[in-house]
């Protein structure tokens, strides 16, 4: 969703998941470098962008929930009780979301002038997540929104 709201515009978007690679990772880096396109341009002739939505990248280490690295504490607005895989495991980079070609990415992004708002406030910030699995094994007690 775009809303023009003459000084700035926010654009409300789902990246694609890049699954398993192949023609969907080529999908998903061509949907990134529209989006980085369009967003440059109207930065271009003076809009602000507000851009929200779910990136499907995990850009830092911060930005996932791993037992083993980050543990959340009650004054979390939300955070998630599953096991996302360690970053630095070999067979976890070769998956969608995790691509040191998507990191970098984002970096490019944030690198041209971009900010992550969160983040520039929230530097070393863990355990802050707005995301849970769809389908929880089990039963919604792996998620918890406080």
């Amino acid at each position: 969703m775009l809303t023009d709201h003459g000084s700035f515009i926010v654009m409300n978007l789902y990246f694609p998941n890049g699954g398993r690679g192949g023609d969907r990772l080529v999908f998903k880096h061509n949907f990134q470098n529209i989006i980085e396109g369009y967003c440059n341009k109207r930065v271009q002739e003076g809009k602000h962008i507000v851009l929200v939505g779910d990136l499907n990248i995990a850009h830092t280490d911060l930005d996932l929930w791993n037992p083993e690295v980050a543990k959340p504490s009650t004054d979390n607005l939300v955070f998630t009780y599953f096991y996302l895989p360690n970053p630095q495991d070999v067979e976890n980079q070769s998956k969608s979301g995790l691509l040191p070609e998507e990191r970098q990415w984002f970096t490019n992004f944030l690198g041209s002038g971009f900010v992550d708002v969160f983040r520039a406030l929230n530097p070393s910030s863990i355990g802050q997540f707005t995301w849970w699995r769809p389908i929880p094994k089990g039963n919604w007690t792996h998620s918890k929104l406080l």
